[in-house]
């Protein structure tokens, strides 16, 4: 199936960017309870600088595309399409989304899920933490969930009464994961990752792949080739066995100092990093030509030095196996108008960004969460809701069961400006 590019609101991120970012500044700490709290701020005032585009698109992605994708059906309530009307090629206007530079709303305590409202979980005297403000992005397969811990105590603040509120729940092990360092807590029916932060990374690059089982749950098989910090193209790989084995081998690597690595006057791999077990969600995996790696899937910039030989064997790899595709957006997004609210669902039409406004389709979009149910709009308003995956991954109907934001906009004729 085509699949059309409906927003990127982050791509990849150069990954000395992404060093400064994770690098914690020196300076006077502050209370953990409000770390939390100045983290989301400072995460929306990083979206509210962006802006995206919309485009048409008419191209393959090869990863994600498939022969055996089905006709999609109707959403029950919306009659005026038929049934085998083709969701990726319809004409989409080439319009921008931009975000305003007003202050967001802070939810209170009773409008957040369990899952946002405790960031933080203490066992066996260790704090364990999440790292994403959006909990949906850490969670951790059922599957690869290990032995229970016993219950602990968590903590969560609430900014508007300055109070840490506090909470048991139950901890478990990530099958394969060293819980010294990561566990997962189980709220509400759901595998939450929670780390302990760690700044330091393992001293060798052997410990870091045991300790988390990276082999096993990170899979390095889409990236973009960068010239001195210039994309040079975006490919997928469909088997990572030979990198992992050429890192493998590189196990008595030690960890050096992040600021050893220059992007500058270098070429590098820029590998997306997204773990549905350990509860990571688009990170990078750098692997540059002077012989380093570096992740900051952990938050900090881990970093180390393998020598020329074995990066030299992961390019040439890559080369030989390589496919052309599409850059990934970072997040995915459907704008359109509201045109039905019911208790647990809104409906939205994105005839708005259609060149033929009889193109439309009306998605009903689940509200499963409390942040969705807070988010939603009037019948009548424009919205962006933002997605875990792009339309073609509706399995049923025009059902989506993977928002995980609402926001309200209005369109121009230079696109879709969020509303705050």
């Amino acid at each position: 199936m085509k699949t059309p590019r409906i927003v990127s609101a982050m791509d990849y991120l150069d990954s000395d960017i992404i060093s400064e970012a994770t690098e914690k500044p020196k300076g006077r700490k502050l209370p953990f309870a409000r770390i939390g709290a100045l983290a989301a701020c400072l995460a929306l005032a990083l979206v509210a600088s962006i802006t995206t585009y919309i485009f048409t698109s008419n191209t393959n992605d090869p990863v994600s595309s498939s022969e055996n994708d089905t006709d999609i059906v109707d959403t029950p309530g919306n009659g005026e399409k038929p049934s085998n009307i083709d969701i990726a090629n319809r004409p989409y206007k080439n319009v921008i989304y931009s975000t305003s530079d007003e202050s967001a709303y802070i939810p209170r305590w009773d409008e957040k899920d369990l899952a946002e409202q405790y960031s933080s979980i203490t066992v066996n005297g260790k704090i364990y933490s999440r790292f994403s403000s959006v909990p949906h992005r850490q969670e951790v397969l059922p599957q690869n969930v290990g032995n229970s811990l016993g219950f602990f105590e968590a903590s969560g603040y609430d900014v508007y009464e300055d109070t840490v509120h506090h909470s048991n729940f139950e901890v478990f092990e990530i099958s394969g994961v060293n819980a010294s360092y990561s566990i997962a807590v189980k709220i509400e029916g759901t595998y939450y990752a929670y780390y302990t932060g760690y700044k330091a990374a393992p001293y060798t690059l052997g410990e870091l792949m045991s300790i988390y089982s990276l082999s096993d749950y990170l899979e390095l098989n889409r990236y973009s080739y960068y010239v001195n910090r210039k994309s040079q193209g975006y490919f997928a790989l469909e088997d990572d066995s030979y990198i992992w084995q050429i890192l493998s081998e590189c196990g008595e690597a030690v960890s050096v100092d992040s600021n050893e690595l220059s992007l500058k006057n270098n070429s590098y791999l820029q590998f997306t990093a997204t773990s549905n077990t350990l509860g990571f969600y688009k990170k990078v995996f750098t692997v540059t030509s002077d012989g380093y790696v570096q992740t900051n899937a952990f938050e900090y910039a881990y970093t180390y030095k393998i020598g020329k030989e074995a990066t030299q064997k992961i390019f040439d790899y890559a080369s030989q196996n390589k496919k052309e595709t599409e850059r990934t957006p970072y997040y995915y997004y459907l704008i359109g108008t509201v045109t039905e609210v019911g208790e647990d669902y809104i409906l939205v039409n994105d005839s708005v960004l259609c060149e033929n406004p009889e193109d439309g389709i009306t998605f009903k979009i689940l509200l499963s969460t409390k942040r969705l149910k807070r988010e939603a709009c009037s019948v009548g308003t424009t919205v962006v809701v933002e997605m875990l995956y792009d339309l073609t991954s509706i399995k049923e109907s025009y059902t989506v069961d993977f928002a995980v934001g609402i926001q309200r906009c209005y369109i121009t004729e230079h696109g879709a400006i969020v509303k705050e």
